[in-house]
C-alpha cells in the first residue's frame, strides 16, 4: 500500500474515528450520542426520549458542528423528557446536557407522522361553533402535551383529565388513487376536519358521539395522488371523551376508521450512554411509572429504576435513595409510592476501593392517564408487593391507607389479619375511621372467624389506646359486644357500655349498643328485664305482660325460620346467619325468641366457632322456652361441649334431658351421645 492510499484511508477514517462531540462550541455537563435510524429518509419527524440529572436545567441538540437543531416538547415528567424534532438525513448528532434553562419549544410542526397535541382550556370553553372559534379557544388554552399517534382513534387523553381539553391531529396522510374520498367524523362535541387546510367535515356545538357513530357525519373532497395535510380538531367540555376519524375510498361501499398506513411514518432515535463533559462513560439511571392502583384519595405506583454502568467499572454495589424514608439496592429495582410528588431520587455505585459515583434525578410520580382501570390480578400483586416493602425496607405513612382501603375493598380477612400482626400499622397509623374499619370489617372479623377473641379485644385496646372521640365510642362498643358475647363477662361489658358517648355513634351502632346491653342483662337480670331494654329499638311503647306469648305471636310464623333450618341442613350456614341477623334487624326482639337463638347456635357449630355457639345456646337457656325447645337447646349445647371435651358439662346437659324429657328423641340422642363421651373418657384413660 502506497503512502499517497495510506494519506486517502487516513483521511477518510479520521473523521469517524474521531468523532465525538463539540465540546469546543458547548460547555455541557454530560453529553449523550444521539443515533438516527438508517431508514429514516426524507424529511421526517423524528421522537426522542432521555432523561435528565437533576444538576441540569437544560439540554440541547445538535450536530458535529455545534449548531443547535430544534425540538419540541411532547412530555415533561421530573428528569423524564420525550421530544421530537424534524431531520433530513441520518447524522449522528449529540445531546448536551446544560447548566442553563436551554430546551425545547412548544407547538412545532411535524415533518411527519400524526402528532396530537392538547392543550387545556381554563375555564369552560362551552359551544364550539366554527372553526375560527375553535382556533381562539387553541391559541389562549395552555400546551398540556403531545404524543405521535397511529390513527385518529381516541377514547380517552392520555396526558390529563378529559374536561375541558382541545385537540389538534396534525399529519400528512398518503392518497394512493385520484378521486372523491368522502370523510368522517364521530365526536363528543365540536369537531372539524381538514384536508390541505380546508375544511372539509363539520360537526360543531356540543354533542354525544352517536350521530358520527351511525355515519351521519361526513364531508366530500376530490382529491389528487400523493400526499396531502390532514388536520382534525376537536374540543371536549365533559368527562367523556371521543374522537374518530373514518373514510371512505373511491368505489367503497364500506367506511372505516383512516388507517395508520395512510399517514407517513414517525421515527424513534436511539440515545447512547450518559458521559461526562470529557465524553467519558458516566453511571445513570432510567426509571418507569410502570404500574398504579387506587381508590378514591390513596394509591400505590409501582416504580421500576434501572441502573446503566460502564463495563469497565469494578461495582461493588448500587444503592438507591428513593426520597421517600426507604432505601433500596441492585441494579434493577422495584418500588412502591403512595404518594403523587417530585422525589428527589439518588443513585449511588459503590467501587472498589471505596469510591462512589452519584447520579441523582427528579422522579415525578403522576397519574397514569392511560392506564384503564384496576385489574384485579395487577392489583394484587401490587397489594403483595407493598406489603413485602413495608416489612423489608418499609413505605410511606400514606401506604398504610392505601394497603387498607385495598384490602378492604377486596374484603382480605386472613392478608389483613396478618398485616395487622406483623406491620407497623398500629404504631404508625392514627385511629381513623379507615383504621376502624380495617379492624371491624377485616382482623376482628378473622378472628372471629377463628375464635381469637382474646387477640381481638387487645386489637381494639391498640385502637383505643389513641382514639379520640367518636372512634373512642364507637371502639368501646366493639370491645363491650365481644365480652358480652363470646368472652361471657356481662358485668365488664356493661361497665365498658356505661362509657360510652351515646351521641357519638351512629343509628345502627345506638341499635347495636341496646342489643348488647340487653344481652348483658339477659345474663345478670334474666328474660324480662332483657326484653324490657330490646324492645325499645322498636317503638318504645310499653311492653305486653305476658312478653313470652308476644314473641310468639309475632315470630312463630315467620317463613323466614323455615328457610334458616332449610339452610343449616345444607350445610350453608353463612348464610343462615345472614338471615337471622336480617330477621333480628327487622324485628330486635326476636333475638329473645329460643328457636331462633338454637338455629343460631348450631349454626356457628357446624362452622366451627363452638365458642360463640356454646355463648350462644347458654343465653338461650336463659329464654322463656317449652320443654321440646329446651331439650333442643341442652342436646345442641351437650355435643358441643362433647367436641371441646368438656365432658362433664356435656355429662350435666344429658343427665337434665334424661330426667325432663324421658323418652323423647332428644332423650334418644343423648343416650348414644352420652355412649361415645364415655368410650372417649374410657379411651383417655388407657
Amino acid at each position: 500500500m502506497t503512502r499517497k492510499t495510506l494519506a486517502i484511508l487516513f483521511a477518510i477514517l479520521l473523521p469517524a474515528i474521531l468523532y465525538g462531540h463539540p465540546t469546543d462550541k458547548i460547555n455541557a455537563m454530560y453529553w449523550k450520542k444521539v443515533k438516527i435510524p438508517a431508514e429514516a429518509k426524507g424529511n421526517v419527524s423524528v421522537t426522542l426520549e432521555f432523561f435528565l440529572p437533576v444538576e441540569c436545567k437544560g439540554y440541547l441538540l445538535c450536530n458535529r458542528n455545534g449548531e443547535g437543531i430544534k425540538t419540541s416538547l411532547l412530555r415533561a415528567e421530573g428528569g423524564y423528557y420525550r421530544v421530537f424534532f424534524n431531520i433530513n438525513g441520518s447524522d449522528e448528532l449529540s445531546l448536551a446536557f446544560l447548566k442553563d434553562e436551554v430546551g425545547h419549544a412548544e407547538g412545532m410542526p411535524n415533518a411527519s407522522g400524526l402528532l396530537h397535541t392538547v392543550k387545556r382550556s381554563k375555564e369552560p370553553f362551552g359551544s364550539v361553533d366554527s372553526i375560527d372559534s375553535f382556533m381562539k379557544h387553541w391559541a389562549k388554552s395552555a400546551f398540556e402535551g403531545a404524543l405521535f399517534e397511529e390513527k385518529v382513534f381516541c377514547g380517552n387523553n392520555l396526558l390529563g383529565e378529559n374536561k375541558n381539553t382541545i385537540h389538534s391531529y396534525d399529519g400528512d396522510i398518503k392518497i394512493g388513487k385520484a378521486g372523491s374520498y368522502r370523510f368522517y367524523s364521530a365526536s363528543t362535541d365540536a369537531s372539524f376536519i381538514l384536508i390541505d387546510g380546508k375544511p372539509v367535515v363539520s360537526w360543531p356545538g356540543r354533542h354525544d358521539p352517536w350521530k358520527g357513530a351511525n355515519n351521519e357525519v361526513f364531508g366530500d373532497v376530490v382529491l389528487a395522488e400523493g400526499i396531502h395535510k390532514f388536520r382534525y380538531l376537536h374540543a371536549n367540555n365533559g368527562d367523556w371523551l371521543c374522537a374518530v376519524a373514518g373514510i371512505l375510498l373511491p368505489g367503497e361501499k364500506k367506511n372505516g376508521v383512516i388507517p395508520k398506513n395512510s399517514f407517513t411514518d414517525v421515527y424513534k432515535a436511539s440515545a447512547g450512554p450518559l458521559e461526562d463533559g470529557g465524553g467519558k462513560p458516566v453511571p445513570e439511571f432510567s426509571w418507569d411509572n410502570r404500574q398504579m392502583i387506587y381508590f378514591d384519595s390513596d394509591c400505590m405506583h409501582e416504580v421500576e429504576f434501572t441502573a446503566s454502568v460502564p463495563a469497565d467499572l469494578k461495582v461493588q454495589k448500587i444503592k438507591w435513595d428513593f426520597d421517600d424514608g426507604t432505601s433500596g439496592e441492585g441494579a434493577k429495582v422495584s418500588h412502591l409510592y403512595f404518594k403523587r410528588w417530585m422525589y428527589h431520587v439518588t443513585m449511588t455505585v459503590e467501587l472498589a476501593g471505596g469510591r462512589q459515583m452519584k447520579q441523582k434525578q427528579d422522579v415525578q410520580v403522576n397519574y397514569r392517564f392511560g392506564q384503564s382501570e384496576n385489574d384485579d390480578n395487577l392489583t394484587n400483586e401490587i397489594m403483595k408487593k407493598a406489603v413485602q416493602q413495608e416489612s423489608s425496607g418499609g413505605i410511606q405513612d400514606e401506604g398504610y391507607n392505601a394497603i387498607i382501603t385495598s384490602m378492604i375493598f377486596y374484603k382480605q380477612k386472613k392478608e389483613a389479619e396478618t398485616f395487622y400482626q406483623k406491620s407497623s400499622l398500629m404504631k404508625k397509623s392514627p385511629a381513623t375511621e379507615r383504621l376502624f374499619d380495617f379492624l371491624d370489617k377485616l382482623v376482628v372479623a378473622r378472628m372471629a372467624e377463628t375464635e381469637n377473641y382474646k387477640a381481638a379485644i387487645d386489637a381494639w385496646d391498640a385502637f383505643l389506646q389513641k382514639a379520640q372521640e367518636p372512634m373512642k365510642s364507637r371502639a368501646l362498643l366493639k370491645k363491650a359486644e365481644l365480652l358480652v358475647g363470646p368472652l361471657g363477662d356481662p358485668q365488664k361489658g356493661l361497665e365498658i357500655l356505661n362509657g360510652i358517648r351515646n351521641a357519638s355513634l351512629s343509628d345502627r351502632e345506638k341499635r347495636a349498643y341496646i342489643v348488647a346491653q340487653s344481652d348483658a342483662v339477659l345474663r345478670k337480670e334474666g328474660f324480662n328485664a332483657a326484653y324490657y331494654i330490646l324492645n325499645s329499638i322498636k317503638t318504645g311503647n310499653p311492653v305486653p305482660k305476658d312478653a313470652k306469648e308476644r314473641l310468639e305471636r309475632e315470630n312463630s310464623t315467620n317463613a323466614k325460620l323455615f328457610l334458616v333450618e332449610q339452610y343449616i341442613a345444607s350445610n350453608k350456614n353463612a348464610e343462615a346467619l345472614e338471615v337471622i341477623s336480617a330477621l333480628e334487624w327487622e324485628k330486635p326482639s326476636i333475638r329473645l325468641y329460643a328457636p331462633l337463638v338454637l338455629l343460631k347456635g348450631r349454626a356457628f357449630s357446624k362452622l366451627g366457632r363452638n365458642v360463640m355457639s356454646v355463648a350462644v345456646l347458654e343465653g338461650a337457656l336463659l329464654l322463656d322456652r317449652d320443654d321440646s325447645t329446651d331439650a333442643k337447646i341442652r342436646i345442641a349445647l351437650a355435643g358441643v361441649y362433647a367436641g371441646r371435651k368438656e365432658y362433664l358439662k356435656a355429662k350435666q346437659q344429658i343427665s337434665t334431658i334424661r330426667k325432663q324429657n324421658p323418652n323423647s328423641l332428644e332423650e334418644l340422642e343423648a343416650s348414644k351421645l352420652l355412649e361415645v363421651i364415655n368410650k372417649k373418657i374410657s379411651e383417655g384413660a388407657k
